[in-house]
């Protein structure tokens, strides 16, 4: 009688082996879904998040050291940047172009100086003043680019947007127009 319980017993062995075998399979296919749908939604996120990243305001200029910004363009004079903006202006080397520019720091703070304490701060080439602009203490800096005449070749502004990031505003020699979060 023994005998006769071998054949049923590897019956239910090979019947249950096949159903675990089948729920396990299907387990993997689902598991193998929610691996797609959050992959899926990672990667939209990963699409959001770097879309933010080149968001820019509702109100990207939100000083009122910009009023006039728009008012800026291609071709326009030194004496026209000047009635704009005033003489305040510092100036300095294109580092990569060895060509004047003007540098208008905006700020509430009398007190403000650019700093000079890092190497190309000190050699008077068109660096941002990154640090203040965090920190609060300066509200905008203007780079202005002139071409051999003194006209206007482009433009970059660096602000504090409304959401704390540095932003900058370009405006190139073919008079495109580039925001950016930096």
């Amino acid at each position: 009688m023994i005998k006769s319980y071998k054949p049923m017993l590897l019956l239910y062995l090979l019947l249950f082996s096949v159903s675990f075998l089948v729920i396990g399979c299907s387990d993997t296919q689902t598991q193998k879904e929610h691996s797609q749908i959050h992959e899926q939604q990672d990667r939209d996120k990963e699409l959001t998040q770097s879309k933010d990243k080149l968001a820019i305001d509702e109100n990207p200029i939100p000083d009122e050291n910009s009023k006039d910004l728009d008012q800026i363009a291609i071709g326009q004079s030194a004496a026209q940047v000047q009635d704009m903006f005033g003489k305040k202006y510092e100036l300095l080397n294109d580092a990569d172009t060895n060509t004047v520019i003007w540098r208008f720091d905006f700020t509430q703070n009398t007190d403000y100086k650019f700093p000079r304490e890092k190497t190309l701060q000190n050699m008077n080439v068109d660096v941002v003043d990154l640090d203040g602009l965090k920190k609060g203490v300066i509200d905008s800096q203007l780079f202005i680019k002139f071409d051999d005449e003194d006209m206007v070749s482009s433009f970059s502004y660096y602000y504090k947007g409304s959401d704390n990031n540095i932003k900058v505003r370009h405006m190139f020699e073919d008079g495109t127009i580039k925001e950016e979060r930096i």
